[in-house]
């Protein structure tokens, strides 16, 4: 990631301004194990970070009353307090007692409601910003802010391979040594996660978080393939027919396994190296133009 931990300051009004980037992930594999009696839902997963697509952070502090502001040029819809990062860094100073004024400027390049956890990307990437400059709460209290954003957030406080469980606030870090890359499709539409979860109708997959954690440990590409599966992603095959299209663009472009990330809608094309998913993803960018709608992007991934 890149973190900047030294502020740049403005002598005059004793501000300070951050940037980093925020990494998106990828869900190698989602069982969906159960259901709490608060109706989050209990997942057996693998999380993979990826440094691209990742979006751009600034936050600004300085003196003043109490408030904080978001803006997203790229998505007017996202700016606000509303914003999931905005109540990170308000959550966050609030918990620090830190009298002052933050904000923050959002460029968005993660897809939105799209499966790889980019609100949860920003809200975890703030967090780490200012626990990084300022160190105004324990990393204990940290976590607990995290959680209470959303289950995908402690995730992004260190985001490195790992097995997640619970509600994906269980991390199991590991050491990936795969040398595998991904080819992504992002249709240019949202689906939301409450949606995904809600229509859950699981068909049968026989992979395991654990069989594929021990796979990307070994670079084993064939295991790795054997273990992926996603719970949630037989409703948006049946939901979303232009998902199908993708999928089959991506098996004829050379994918030795094709799945959705998280809730979607984004498809995952998996290539043995490097040079076998470039050459795929320029030929699929030559062939969206023409047999893809317009709103879709082809994206050629880059694991942290």
């Amino acid at each position: 990631m890149n973190l900047q931990n030294t502020p740049i300051c403005d002598a005059s009004v004793g501000a300070v301004t951050l940037h980093a980037d925020a990494p998106s992930k990828v869900n190698l594999s989602l069982r969906v194990t159960g259901t709490r009696p608060d109706k989050y839902h209990l997942i057996d997963s693998v999380f993979l970070p990826l440094r691209f697509p990742a979006d751009e952070l600034e936050i600004r502090i300085c003196a003043g009353a109490f408030s904080v502001g978001l803006v997203c040029p790229e998505h007017p819809e996202l700016s606000g307090d509303g914003n999931l990062a905005a109540r990170a860094a308000r959550a966050y100073l609030m918990a620090g007692r830190m009298d002052c004024n933050a904000k923050i400027l959002l460029h968005k390049h993660i897809p939105v409601a799209a499966g790889m956890g980019g609100g949860s990307a920003d809200a975890g990437t703030v967090l780490r910003m200012l626990q990084s400059q300022f160190h105004a709460v324990s990393e204990a209290v940290l976590f607990e802010i995290a959680v209470a954003l959303g289950a995908d957030v402690p995730f992004f406080l260190n985001p490195k391979p790992a097995r997640a469980t619970g509600i994906g606030d269980k991390l199991e870090f590991f050491e990936c040594h795969a040398k595998c890359q991904l080819v992504l499709i992002a249709p240019g539409f949202p689906v939301s996660a409450a949606w995904g979860y809600a229509n859950l109708a699981a068909e049968p997959w026989h992979g395991d978080s654990g069989r594929l954690m021990q796979a990307l440990c070994a670079n084993d590409f064939p295991a790795i393939c054997a273990e992926i599966g996603n719970d949630l992603e037989f409703a948006l095959f049946r939901k979303y027919p232009i998902l199908s299209i993708e999928r089959r663009l991506l098996e004829e472009e050379g994918a030795a396994k094709v799945f959705i990330t998280g809730s979607g809608p984004v498809l995952c094309g998996l290539y043995p190296d490097a040079g076998s998913a470039e050459l795929a993803y320029r030929r699929l960018v030559a062939r969206s133009t023409a047999e893809l709608p317009a709103m879709t992007k082809v994206l050629l991934a880059q694991l942290k």
